[in-house]
């Protein structure tokens, strides 16, 4: 299964994996401090989120493995149609309103995935009939207010490229 996840869509693996995360805490050491509590989880080990923490990703990665989730070869053709089928709005007297089903988000046109770890937060977005491709970073988990910067800016990006607001 990992060779199939990884090796079949080019994702990074092994020694790869080692050298993005080596870069990245050089890179970004002090930048990902929590605005609340001024820590940094720029050194922690994201291996205690098991799966959430198992992959260090590039972009391109996301990107290639939201390609896969959404458009297909990630899952089966009947699991795929099985998790599309399950996606319900989140408010049910809104039908335009985001959506969820299994481990599957939908923004309007846009269907993907969040992540979050303490210190950070992505959203991974693919439209299957215009092949957009939206990837959103954030050095922060949540914002003040308690909403996730990655999902808002992404609900901001899609709201622009289709012309409507997301909720």
């Amino acid at each position: 299964m990992i060779r199939r996840l990884l090796g079949g869509h080019r994702l990074a693996t092994g020694r790869s994996v080692a050298l993005a995360l080596a870069a990245c805490v050089a890179l970004l050491s002090g930048a990902c401090s929590s605005i609340e509590s001024g820590s940094s989880s720029t050194r922690d080990n994201p291996s205690w989120a098991w799966t959430a923490g198992s992959g260090i990703s590039t972009a391109e990665d996301l990107a290639r493995y939201t390609q896969a989730l959404v458009g297909g070869g990630l899952p089966n053709d009947t699991m795929q149609k099985q998790r599309l089928a399950s996606i319900r709005p989140i408010n049910p007297a809104d039908s335009k309103s985001p959506g969820y089903g299994l481990p599957l988000a939908q923004f309007g046109p846009v269907f993907g995935h969040t992540g979050e770890l303490p210190g950070y937060n992505s959203f991974m977005g693919h439209d299957p009939r215009r092949k957009i491709t939206i990837v959103v970073w954030s050095s922060l988990a949540a914002a003040p207010d308690g909403r996730a910067p990655a999902v808002e800016m992404a609900k901001a990006i899609i709201g622009h490229l289709y012309g409507r607001q997301i909720p």
